[in-house]
């Protein structure tokens, strides 16, 4: 925010603001249910074999990606009904927004599911280097997207990389 803030103007931020504001409402249901399981996870991984394990992870993430996907689709669609009856006709202009961060609010719910499973595998340290990662793309692909696209960019930069988590955590 403070880049764009910098790079671009006010009205950008709140622009971003509104999409960013809908991302989090997606993530509201997915988030309710995903931390409470880090305790199933971590009592199943202590307690059982591996496989069962995974198939947890397996179940906990098809959930997850059924219960975001029609929520982000459904946003993304209707961003110009619900933009203007919650925010008002001034922030139109976000509309154009929501969809980029819709699908990064997708990326993050299906994310938060596996960093459960790290957390409960007790594997905090590697859950550490992967947000590290996370963090870096992320501040790469906002210095390089922000200046020239403003919060467009900011909003591409949440998807570039949350996709390239996503990524590394199908390799981990």
């Amino acid at each position: 925010n403070t880049l764009l803030a910098r790079d671009s103007s006010f009205t950008q931020v709140g622009l971003f603001g509104v999409a960013f504001a809908l991302a989090q409402l997606i993530l509201v249901i997915p988030s309710s249910l995903s931390i409470p399981a880090v305790s199933f996870l971590s009592e199943t991984y202590a307690y059982a074999e591996t496989g069962n394990f995974c198939k947890l992870v397996g179940v906990n993430v098809r959930l997850i990606w059924a219960l975001t996907l029609p929520l982000a689709l459904g946003c993304a669609l209707f961003a110009p009904w619900i933009v203007e009856l919650a925010f008002g006709a001034a922030y139109f202009p976000a509309t154009s927004l929501v969809p980029w961060m819709c699908f990064a609010a997708l990326l993050m719910a299906i994310n938060s599911v596996i960093g459960n499973a790290i957390a409960g595998s007790g594997r905090m340290w590697h859950g550490l280097a992967i947000n590290v990662f996370w963090l870096a793309l992320f501040v790469i692909a906002g210095v390089f997207l922000v200046p020239g696209h403003g919060a467009e960019g900011l909003a591409v930069a949440f998807v570039v990389s949350y996709l390239a988590l996503t990524a590394g955590i199908c390799v981990y």
